[in-house]
């Protein structure tokens, strides 16, 4: 009896530990990632308009380039964020094939908005990209090396069109 009350307690705890932060992040203002996001954003762009030695109209036009597709992604990530909360909340339902056949969809779902999250990052670089000079195109290129799945990587051989650098810019 003792035993079933303690791993009764335990739970209790797990699973308000687990929940308790989910719930209160949907209270807060701004969510600390979507800060994070946007502060990683303003630096690309300071350290992009310094290091490439931007002229007044390239900084104008690469404004309006991210202005014009940042409320796509944003709206995307948004999407993408509540998905990722109704998967979580599936999972804690009881399994049945109708749930089984609803995590999938959610995950298909997932995979479609990081998807096209990725299609509008890689359309807005491109954009960039045609607005830079060959030589800042060079030294960007320098500047960020190949990363894994980061941001605007630059990857060679990927097959995918709008990815990286063309083979005779790296």
């Amino acid at each position: 009896m003792r035993k079933t009350w303690l791993f009764v307690a335990l739970v209790s705890v797990l699973v308000l530990s687990i929940a308790f932060p989910i719930f209160a992040q949907e209270r807060s203002s701004p969510p600390r990632e979507e800060r994070d996001r946007e502060m990683r954003q303003d630096r690309l762009h300071q350290n992009i308009n310094y290091s490439l030695n931007l002229s007044q109209e390239q900084k104008i036009k690469i404004l309006e380039v991210w202005e014009k597709y940042r409320p796509n992604i944003r709206d995307l990530q948004d999407q993408m964020e509540e998905a990722r909360i109704s998967l979580w909340k599936l999972s804690f339902e009881t399994p049945s094939e109708e749930v089984a056949s609803e995590i999938r969809t959610k995950i298909e779902e997932i995979n479609s908005l990081e998807q096209k999250i990725q299609e509008s990052r890689n359309a807005m670089f491109q954009e960039v990209l045609s607005i830079l000079t060959p030589e800042q195109t060079s030294q960007l290129a320098k500047q960020y090396p190949q990363r894994r799945g980061k941001g605007f990587t630059f990857q060679r051989d990927t097959g995918f069109p709008g990815m990286g650098f063309p083979a005779n810019i790296r």
